[in-house]
């Protein structure tokens, strides 16, 4: 997630290659902003900024000097002192300037959640910004926006944000991820009891107490048409995830539209005769 030009701080220890002989590697590293005008133009110049070339990095550097960062960041609007930069194009250079610096604070707070550079980009894609309010008061929410996020990753990141276990949050995702399950076992529906019973099982809870919070997370999750509710002849409550409901019954109108339109075949063709030679 680096670019040509920019500076790193990286923490690790030397190990001993058997073909390379000694490496450092890497535990964790951080970006640092380039200080020098040498770092600066190499940064610049990297395409990292888009609309900003090698010859324009130059004039830049050259207007501005070591304190050309500090004059992008603070003052943009100086930008269109430059020889080719409207201030159109000034407004655009700072807003990706800003963009990438927020991005780049996004990956290290991220980086504590033990989470992969390429998830974090998506999860910064998805929510910019708002990322760090998602994971301080819901992380759960991330498995129903971000098909690369499951229940799993979701609920470690929450263990280690200090999201309670009994969480509303919680229930509501493990409602989802139980049925999901489920559903790799072939199953379209599970009762109402059963899916209850999993989904303490899951979230390592236990008693009664749950099933006011589970029952209301249920029926929020009906009312955003992830979940089905059906009531069996017993009045046993059935629940689907939504996608399964809704190819279910796809199946059964096909199914009775089949039986309608079918013709029975009547056999006209004459008995077959065996001829001895």
């Amino acid at each position: 997630g680096f670019s040509e030009g920019e500076t790193i701080e990286a923490d690790g220890i030397y190990v001993d290659h058997s073909v390379y002989g000694r490496q450092f590697k890497i535990e964790s590293l951080r970006s640092v902003a380039p200080s020098d005008r040498i770092s600066v133009l190499r940064y610049l110049g990297s395409g990292a900024i888009i609309g900003i070339g090698e010859k324009l990095a130059q004039r830049i550097v050259d207007k501005f000097g070591d304190d050309t960062l500090r004059i992008m960041e603070e003052e943009p609007e100086r930008l269109s002192e430059v020889k080719g930069i409207s201030a159109r194009m000034a407004r655009s250079i700072t807003d990706q300037m800003a963009e990438k610096r927020n991005e780049r604070s996004a990956m290290l707070f991220m980086q504590q959640y033990g989470l992969s550079q390429n998830l974090i980009s998506k999860l910064y894609d998805r929510y910019g910004d708002g990322l760090y309010n998602i994971i301080k008061n819901n992380p759960y929410k991330m498995v129903e926006d971000v098909p690369s996020v499951g229940f799993r990753t979701a609920d470690e990141i929450a263990v280690k944000a200090g999201i309670e276990t009994d969480s509303e949050y919680r229930i509501r995702s493990g409602i989802i991820y139980v049925l999901q399950q489920m559903a790799y076992m072939g199953h379209c529906y599970i009762p109402e009891d059963l899916l209850f019973e999993n989904t303490l099982k899951l979230l390592s809870l236990s008693g009664e107490s749950i099933r006011e919070v589970f029952e209301s997370q249920e029926e929020n999750l009906a009312i955003d048409r992830q979940i089905v509710i059906r009531l069996n002849e017993q009045g046993v409550k059935n629940i689907y995830l939504g996608s399964f409901d809704a190819m279910e019954r796809f199946c059964a109108h096909r199914l009775k539209e089949l039986k309608d339109t079918f013709t029975p075949y009547e056999d006209h063709t004459s008995p077959v005769k065996v001829m001895r030679i």
